[in-house]
């Protein structure tokens, strides 16, 4: 079950790392001068509604994920602080997109390693594809935030 919600068990990167191709910052930053209180990039503002929303979201996957053995609200709170790390990482804006994908998933590796022990992999990769697949645009973020999110969680699920 575990190598289904990992995309077959593989260990290489995401095709979601795609997503994460540096976007035109210059459109970001006219899409921030007309609204207020948006983020300095789409990862950070990702990490901003998670923040603001952290305590329903992690209601709503222990709700979502009440089937799954192991899938706590300590559990996705771990979820979320990595997510959270990942979306505010330097490294998503190395210009290097071949640099950027390894720090990443470097970076997905080392965070998830910390955070979920071997008997948790399981109850991890369900909360994070629970959450991957009930974000909803623009309901809870804009789509260029959203694939950062997405792209993350697909990644940090890569590396358990």
């Amino acid at each position: 079950a575990l190598r289904g919600l990992m995309g077959g068990g593989e260990r290489r990167v995401s095709p979601d790392l795609e997503a994460l191709a540096t976007p035109d910052q210059s459109i970001w930053d006219d899409y921030r001068r007309s609204r207020t209180g948006v983020a300095a990039t789409p990862a950070l503002e990702a990490a901003a509604r998670i923040l603001r929303n952290h305590g329903a979201i992690a209601t709503d996957a222990v709700r979502g994920c009440a089937g799954s053995p192991g899938v706590t609200s300590d559990l996705v709170d771990r979820v979320l602080r990595c997510l959270v790390a990942l979306l505010a990482s330097p490294h998503l804006s190395d210009p290097c997109s071949a640099c950027r994908e390894s720090l990443v998933l470097s970076e997905a590796q080392e965070l998830c390693g910390e955070a979920f022990g071997a008997a948790e992999r399981l109850a991890a990769a369900t909360a994070m594809q629970f959450l991957a697949g009930r974000l909803c645009v623009p309901r809870d973020m804009g789509a260029t935030p959203a694939s950062y999110f997405r792209s993350l969680l697909a990644v940090m699920r890569s590396t358990l």
